[in-house]
């Protein structure tokens, strides 16, 4: 299969140590105590009230016009010398026309006390280039990366409208795309790619977009202007409602950075995932509700290796880290980017760039005399910290966040689940909830090319992949633990037992993984709720959180993946009450699983 493969070159080894940072970190964002506001916002708030609706989490914007804010986790600084996972909960809802969106952005970790980039259609990451300096934006200090959950679809695409100007994808021609000077040759228009984001096609505007790096001298090789008012390249965008089957008229639903040097944006049809909408529609708890959101970035330390034509003689290999982004909905996750490239390290790099783009240096940029060429090597910081951003403009919807993990790649994926009608009178057995996780037993990813580095993706071969592929053998069903949010918002194990979990005024819940002193296997593990004696309420929904790990082991990479450092980001249950299950009431005979780890 051949693909066109997104490249951000990173000229020095990512991250070395900082704050020590524990992983895996878990907050709820339902505490003020538990984020910074960033400089620029309008303000947030926590678990606010929405139309009679009590929230729990960050209200990044209200449904009204030209809101901005954004929110920094307190003090996290963390390692991604092996790579991260980012997931978190969202909810865009109500208002007029579901603008704008919100990003996840990440930054250099040296950099304090930091400002919102752009508003509007910049959902506080990109810089706003203006016909003077009164009217222009920075981007985000230090910006690294931004991941844009976009439901207007504007913050892909070239902007020029009024004194806002900035680089992107502009329109679409043949099975190329351009960014306003680079047209290519071509007559089939694409129009998931040309929209405007009028209010006549709306199922056009739900776009998740990558971002690039600010032109800081560290990261774009510019000899001028080098600070926060240029760069924040596009790197990759997909429409996720739009199918790329092949069914109608050859429909191709993304673009990314081209793998060329030229400056341009070539098109992409990325189809591992049935189409949604990336805007939920509502804020809810609910794991089974259809406007249920949560994001999912994992960021795999790896290689790639290039090979001759004969196919035995390597040409060279270079450390990447290759990055995944799936969205959870109701239905189940859906792969929006799939193995992409980011590059740690490439033979002879230093001098040369690595990808170039156009980007406009006046606001005269409808004309090829308005953009010029940067060269973009993507040369990392060597922290991170994290942020998300949240805008409206013209028009507007309510936008919310929550619950936001970060964890080390290879630590076990622990699934939500939802359990209904659970018999409110007697023990009952709930379910079996490791059945849809998984957990790993090495850290291995190597791909295999015929090719170079600078070979077009066209003429790209693929070989072979060696890599990790998750199991639920690989679980460990003794470490698995009931998780409860403390004071600061932040999610720890339940203690002095933590496969015992008691929601006052319900009931407990029981985590059996051993029976007769024989562990059980992750599919047979059970959680058995016994209601209060007078009975739970009927129809009562609740949610619970739990982690696991993978079983002891070295991954071939030295990990021991089995430390409590791969714990898994943390999962929800949710359990909703009934009658209709109560004829065979469960007893507990099991009295081997009260011993902590």
């Amino acid at each position: 299969m051949k693909k066109n493969l997104l490249t951000l070159t990173i000229l020095t080894g990512i991250c070395s140590q900082l704050d020590a940072q524990t992983f895996p970190y878990s907050n709820s964002l339902q505490t003020s105590a538990s984020y910074n506001l960033i400089n620029g916002s309008t303000g947030v708030s926590v678990n606010a009230n929405v139309n009679g609706t009590q929230t729990k989490g960050v209200l990044l914007t209200p449904a009204e016009k030209d809101k901005f804010s954004g929110i920094e986790l307190n003090g996290i600084n963390f390692n991604t010398n092996r790579g991260f996972n980012i997931d978190f909960e969202y909810f865009q809802w109500g208002g007029s026309n579901q603008a704008d969106g919100i990003a996840l952005v990440l930054y250099d970790g040296t950099t304090t006390n930091p400002s919102m980039g752009a508003k509007g259609a910049g959902l506080g990451y990109t810089y706003s280039k203006g016909s003077t300096t009164s009217n222009s934006t920075s981007g985000f200090t230090n910006g690294y990366l931004a991941f844009g959950f976009d439901s207007f679809g504007n913050f892909h695409r070239v902007r020029r409208e009024g004194n806002e100007w900035r680089n992107g994808v502009y329109n679409v021609s043949g099975s190329n795309v351009y960014d306003g000077i680079n047209p290519q040759s071509g007559s089939s228009s694409f129009p998931e790619l040309t929209y405007q984001g009028d209010s006549s096609n709306r199922n056009k505007a739900s776009y998740f977009t990558i971002r690039g790096s600010s032109n800081n001298p560290k990261w774009i090789q510019n000899s001028t202007n080098s600070d926060n008012s240029r760069g924040y390249p596009l790197l990759y965008t997909v429409n996720t409602q739009v199918a790329s089957d092949g069914t109608t008229n050859g429909v191709t639903n993304g673009a990314s950075l081209s793998a060329n040097d030229n400056g341009g944006h070539g098109t992409r049809k990325i189809s591992s995932f049935n189409p949604f909408n990336i805007r939920s529609g509502v804020y809810t708890e609910d794991i089974k509700n259809a406007g249920y959101r949560k994001a999912y970035l994992q960021f795999r330390k790896g290689k790639r290796e290039y090979y001759n034509s004969d196919r035995a003689t390597i040409n060279e290999v270079i450390e990447s880290y290759f990055v995944d982004v799936l969205i959870e909905t109701n239905t189940g996750r859906n792969t929006i980017v799939k193995n992409e490239q980011f590059r740690i390290s490439a033979k002879n790099v230093a001098n040369r760039a690595i990808r170039n783009y156009y980007d406009p240096n006046s606001s005269n940029s409808t004309q090829a005399s308005g953009f010029s060429t940067l060269s973009f090597s993507g040369k990392a910081p060597n922290t991170l910290k994290m942020a998300i951003t949240g805008s409206t403009g013209l028009y507007y919807q309510n936008q919310l966040v929550r619950n936001v993990n970060i964890a080390l790649p290879y630590s076990p994926n622990a699934m939500n689940d939802a359990y209904s009608n659970i018999c409110n009178n007697f023990p009952t057995i709930i379910g079996r909830p490791l059945t849809n996780d998984t957990a790993y037993n090495n850290d291995e990813y190597i791909e295999r090319y015929e090719g170079t580095p600078t070979t077009s993706a066209t003429d790209l071969k693929e070989m072979t992949h060696t890599v990790s592929t998750p199991s639920i053998d690989y679980i460990d069903t003794s470490s698995f633990s009931f998780m409860t949010m403390n004071s600061t918002g932040e999610y720890e194990k339940v203690t002095p037992n933590q496969y015992l979990y008691t929601i006052p005024g319900v009931g407990t819940f029981q985590y059996i993984y051993q029976e007769n002193g024989i562990n059980l296997s992750p599919q047979n593990a059970y959680i058995v709720f016994t209601p209060i004696s007078s009975g739970a309420a009927l129809n009562n929904t609740f949610n619970m959180h739990y982690t696991i790990k993978n079983k002891p082991n070295m991954s071939v990479n030295g990990q021991a993946l089995g430390d409590e450092e791969y714990r898994s980001a943390i999962s929800t249950i949710t359990v909703t009450t009934g009658s209709s299950n109560c004829s065979k009431p469960y007893i507990i005979t099991n009295k081997n699983v009260t011993n902590s780890l």
